[in-house]
């Protein structure tokens, strides 16, 4: 047989005080989590980004050097006919 109590009528001060603590520690708990997952997120977004960055440096240099080789080239020819 299952004896239920009935609820508490009233909060003591001292009551309300311990709840209050026991709710800011979960909420600081909570805080903690959310910015460890805040940071960690962040640092995978960063990295993503640096790759980024890297990968198009290296493409724009290609393709700045490859236009760069064309206007030689373009050069010399339009040197050649001209002589």
């Amino acid at each position: 047989m299952v004896v239920m109590t009935p609820p508490r009528e009233s909060w003591t001060d001292e009551r309300l005080d311990d709840l209050a603590k026991h709710m800011d520690a979960r909420f600081n708990a909570q805080q903690r989590h959310m910015d460890a997952r805040f940071d960690a997120q962040q640092k995978y977004m960063d990295a993503r980004f640096d790759a980024l960055n890297r990968t198009m440096q290296i493409g724009f240099g290609l393709i700045g050097g490859a236009l760069g080789v064309i206007g030689m080239v373009l050069a010399a020819l339009v040197g050649l006919i001209a002589t």
